[in-house]
């Protein structure tokens, strides 16, 4: 980080960069999920702080835990179609 020049105005390396949410596309592993999680892998060793959120509790979810990756598990809901405006429950 210092050869980028990311320094504070006292001169001190940021303790984390920024924080980061990245959306994975489903609950399962597939080849877009195992780049999404390399990504992650990458960005917290450069003192990111990164979140994957996941479209449900399965292998994905699993695999970002197992990875020590912050996991968290958001369940997508489909508006009605008369009223879109409203979720379902």
């Amino acid at each position: 980080l210092a050869e980028l020049g990311l320094r504070s105005s006292d001169g001190v390396l940021p303790q984390q960069l920024m924080n980061v949410a990245l959306l994975a596309n489903s609950a399962k592993i597939g080849g877009g999920n195992r780049s999404l999680l390399l990504l992650a892998q990458g960005l917290q060793s450069a003192n990111v702080s990164v979140a994957i959120v996941c479209p449900g509790d399965g292998d994905m979810a699993e695999a970002t835990r197992s990875a020590g990756l912050r996991c968290e598990v958001l369940v997508p809901r489909q508006p009605e179609l008369r009223k879109p405006w409203r979720t379902a429950s």
